[in-house]
């Protein structure tokens, strides 16, 4: 009950006495609930607007309020408009001068590519010859120390067996 009081207590004295003197009124004539609702309805719209100190004045600032945004919203739309068209013009400038450019380093590019294709290749098969030419002569020396004399096998066994001796 304590917050229904309070609530009341916060409401302007008139309007709340406005209020009841309206429904003692609708229940006394015994109205319909439309009528009810639109006397309610301009009963609230009096107090908000002509009771009030300065209703009038409140509502000359609030159409101007709304005038000035609706200036502000179309300024706004203006200039979102202009920014988007400069941003395209830039986007189409940066385009093209990207796609010189692609082009200028596509050809410089392939023709290093080329080159140093090329080179690799020369490289690589230098390297082959070089390899072949390597292998061959390790099998020579291989083939020639496998074919070492029988007293050669004896003299490193003698070897071996008398460092463990001396152990």
């Amino acid at each position: 009950m304590a917050s229904v009081q309070s609530v009341a207590s916060n409401e302007r004295p008139e309007r709340r006495n406005k209020q009841r003197a309206s429904r003692q009124t609708n229940v006394q004539s015994g109205a319909t609930n439309k009528e009810r609702r639109d006397k309610t309805q301009a009963c609230k719209q009096s107090v908000a607007t002509s009771e009030r100190p300065g209703g009038a004045t409140n509502k000359r600032r609030d159409a101007n309020v709304r005038e000035h945004q609706a200036s502000r919203q179309q300024h706004q739309a203006t200039k979102n408009k202009n920014v988007s068209q400069q941003k395209a013009e830039a986007s189409a400038t940066n385009k093209r001068q990207a796609s010189r450019q692609a082009k200028r380093q596509a050809s410089t590019t392939k023709s290093v590519a080329t080159s140093a294709q090329a080179e690799h290749d020369k490289r690589s098969v230098q390297k082959r010859c070089n390899n072949q030419r390597a292998l061959r002569q390790t099998n020579v020396q291989s083939n020639a120390t496998n074919e070492r004399p029988e007293s050669h096998n004896k003299e490193r066994h003698d070897k071996r067996v008398s460092r463990r001796r001396d152990k």
